[in-house]
């Protein structure tokens, strides 16, 4: 085999790797993912549960966060990003609240699989079986992102 031959079945063989390594799938981020998110809102980290939403959740509580403050979504998600006292008192503070955050800390979280385009997750207590598939977590440009509106509807 010619040196050029060689060289050209080295640079074939990296590219076939490197692009099933690529394709592989964190199972174990994916699932973390939910759970990350309660951890922080359960610290009141509400910066990075922000940032661990996925992009239509993020719009979604935008939009209703904006019909409260009387303002657009995209000033509403401003102050959201900013760490607003108002979005603290009015949403955060709230919905850790009402969500009771502490329970999903318990659960046992599973990476179920892809389905329709989405990762779905099962959050079970501990020692339960076959708990439902219930969270959905979403792939986009910058990892893996939770989809609360995509899981939760609203």
């Amino acid at each position: 085999m010619s040196g050029f031959r060689r060289l050209l079945a080295v640079f074939f063989f990296l590219f076939v790797f490197t692009s099933f390594a690529a394709a592989e799938v964190d199972t174990r981020a994916i699932a973390q993912t939910p759970l990350n998110f309660y951890k922080a809102i359960q610290a009141q980290n509400y910066i990075m549960g922000w940032n661990l939403l996925s992009e239509a959740s993020k719009a979604r509580i935008s939009t209703v966060l904006a019909e409260d403050l009387k303002t657009t979504p995209q000033q509403a998600r401003a102050l959201i990003e900013a760490d607003d006292a108002r979005v603290r008192k009015g949403f955060w503070e709230p919905f850790r609240t009402a969500a009771n955050v502490d329970i999903y800390l318990g659960f046992q979280y599973e990476y179920v699989g892809l389905e329709n385009g989405v990762h779905l997750v099962r959050l079970s207590q501990p020692g339960a079986k076959d708990g439902k598939p219930s969270n959905v977590v979403v792939t986009e440009e910058n990892g893996y992102k939770f989809g609360m509106v995509e899981t939760y509807k609203f």
